[in-house]
């Protein structure tokens, strides 16, 4: 009785699926779709409970995606601090890369590599690092490591920059 009411439901009033298509190389967003909800109003320090491998991730020495720095007017960007090499546990800033998701331009552009993109397209040779929030995974690109990180969740694919050196505020 209750799946044909639902079923009744989705056909008088229409029923969107909860969750977009697993990601897959070369995937495009459909847009309207990003990743706002999650990212548009960032947390504060230590941000998202992130998971490397099925793993929790200490996101206060490890992988995190916090609100910039307030003091600096940042709130609105969102910067991701991954392990490089990834699964590692860095012991400094040098063993740490920083993306940066920056819609609103907050953040001196100087140290950014790229363009920002929110509704990119996972490139052919992407491939998963194994960071994971609920149905957010981050993904790398072979030809782009450098320069960009992918943030795939249902429906939306953003490209998100890498700052090189971080971009820090006084």
């Amino acid at each position: 009785m209750r799946l044909s009411l639902l079923l009744l439901t989705c056909v008088l009033v229409g029923c969107a699926p909860t969750t977009g298509p697993a990601p897959t190389p070369g995937m495009a967003t459909p847009a309207p779709n990003d990743l706002g909800a999650y990212f548009d109003r960032p947390p504060d320090f230590p941000g998202y409970q992130w998971t490397y491998n099925g793993g929790a991730v200490d996101t206060t020495h490890d992988m995190n995606t916090i609100a910039g720095p307030a003091h600096c007017g940042w709130e609105s960007a969102t910067m991701m601090h991954l392990p490089w090499p990834l699964g590692i546990n860095p012991t400094s800033g040098a063993g740490v890369r920083q993306y940066v998701r920056d819609p609103k331009g907050v953040i001196p552009p100087r140290n950014l590599h790229g363009r920002l993109g929110l509704h990119a397209t996972l490139p052919r040779d992407a491939f998963p690092t194994g960071y994971e929030y609920g149905p957010l995974k981050v993904y790398l690109s072979s030809s782009e490591q450098d320069e960009a990180v992918y943030v795939v969740g249902p429906g939306a694919v953003e490209r998100w920059l890498r700052s090189d050196p971080m971009t820090l505020c006084a």
